[in-house]
């Protein structure tokens, strides 16, 4: 069966047959330079996920975006994003990784594209951050490419459909992986109350999550990293140990708590929280969220 003949099932909401034969012969010299068609529509699908693909740099960007990520999640169907990825276990936090290489959150915040992004090869595939409740996010543009540097400048704001949009992905996905799941507050709450909003939401993700990441040191939501000092951060990680401990005893199973601090730390800063982690016995440190320096 030809390509085209699987869109409207992969792409029900979008015209996507006119857009791949409006753009024919671009994909035939992607598929020359990556020696089948069936390489040139996989360069396509990492481009709708977001990926780097070095030959489709002639293709325009912002039309592939907007045709094809909402639906990425569609071409697993036709195997076109499934990738062979031999084994290398690695074991943390009581669990074990089939490989090393992991998604981190913040491609996936709602959970919309599990089952594709796993059928990459992902060693564990973290998603979020959610909040307990909807949000938009910061005001766009919110998210800028540095092409000299190869990097991103995001200002995104934990933009999220709430937790149980996430749940309601997570449920109707086919991933058996290890998925990870993490949790921020609304920019509405206000920080003295950021701890309900944490254990709000892990209470609602705990049975889905093969690990719990409690994300407190976006830069981009206000006074977030303010959970980072001593005092703040003591109080927040002893709630969420006693509901850990509980939750666990509820559902049977002992689920890890991660927590992701920033790279703009101190080294005092580092040692107070590196000592706060140990006496509360959490599982892991991820290191580390956005930077706000621009240092060379």
């Amino acid at each position: 069966m030809h390509f085209y003949e699987h869109l409207p099932r992969l792409f029900p909401h979008t015209d996507a047959r006119s857009w791949f034969e409006g753009n024919d012969a671009a994909i035939q010299a992607t598929a020359a330079r990556n020696s089948t068609l069936q390489g040139a529509y996989l360069i396509l699908a990492a481009r709708a996920l977001g990926l780097d693909c070095g030959p489709m740099s002639g293709f325009d960007n912002a039309a592939v975006d907007a045709a094809f990520f909402p639906e990425a999640h569609r071409l697993q169907l036709t195997g076109l994003l499934t990738r062979k990825v031999g084994r290398n276990p690695v074991k943390a936090m009581g669990l074990t990784f089939p490989n090393p290489v992991g998604l981190a959150a913040g491609l996936d915040k709602n959970g919309d594209h599990i089952d594709a992004l796993a059928a990459l090869g992902f060693g564990f595939i973290e998603i979020g951050t959610i909040t307990p409740r909807p949000q938009d996010g910061n005001p766009k543009p919110r998210l800028f490419r540095v092409p000299e540097h190869q990097g991103i400048i995001n200002r995104m704001g934990f933009n999220n459909k709430g937790v149980d949009a996430l749940l309601d992905n997570v449920r109707n996905s086919r991933f058996q992986g290890i998925l990870g799941i993490n949790i921020g507050k609304n920019a509405s709450t206000p920080i003295e109350n950021a701890k309900d909003d944490y254990l709000a939401c892990l209470d609602k993700v705990y049975e889905c999550a093969s690990y719990v990441t409690v994300n407190i040191s976006s830069p981009n939501t206000k006074n977030l990293r303010q959970l980072q000092q001593s005092d703040e951060l003591g109080d927040l990680l002893c709630a969420l140990k006693n509901r850990q401990s509980r939750l666990a005893d509820q559902h049977g199973r002992y689920v890890p708590l991660a927590v992701k601090i920033a790279p703009d730390l101190d080294a005092e800063q580092t040692r107070e929280i590196a000592q706060l982690l140990t006496v509360h016995k959490l599982d892991a440190v991820i290191a580390t969220n956005t930077t706000l320096s621009r240092s060379e």
